[in-house]
């Protein structure tokens, strides 16, 4: 596999909803609400209580080129539940599969182009109807 990638995650591929909340300021800003359960996501504590909330997720790589003509993804990303909840979806009458959260680029397999930067985000838990940022 590539040692340099990049890519970019849908979220709104989960179940989720947007909605507008008022931030500490008062001004409405939108956000994304995804439920942790019905996304097969996990609310975890760190021995230093700050709140984890990870998505695990597997890349393959494309079989076809994409339809777009600027989309250089090498690989597709779907979320990675597990072998278990993944089989019980797939038996499902209509079967159901993890969501397909985006595409990444092997840029040693594409030229031209650099890897954007990461997010290093940290995460938190508001209370009541305002959001903590």
């Amino acid at each position: 596999m590539a040692n340099n990638m990049s890519g970019r995650f849908d979220l709104c591929a989960l179940k989720s909803v947007i909605e507008k909340k008022k931030n500490k300021a008062g001004q409405e800003v939108d956000c994304i609400v995804i439920p942790l359960a019905a996304n097969h996501l996990e609310l975890a504590t760190d021995s230093k209580g700050k709140y984890h909330v990870n998505l695990d997720w597997s890349a393959w790589p494309r079989k076809t080129p994409s339809q777009f003509e600027n989309d250089k993804s090498t690989h597709i990303v779907n979320q990675d539940p597990g072998k278990e909840i993944r089989d019980a979806l797939k038996s499902e009458t209509p079967a159901r599969y993890p969501a397909t959260l985006g595409n990444m680029v092997a840029w040693d397999q594409v030229t031209g182009g650099t890897p954007e930067p990461e997010s290093n985000a940290a995460g938190m838990i508001g209370e009541g109807d305002d959001i903590p940022f």
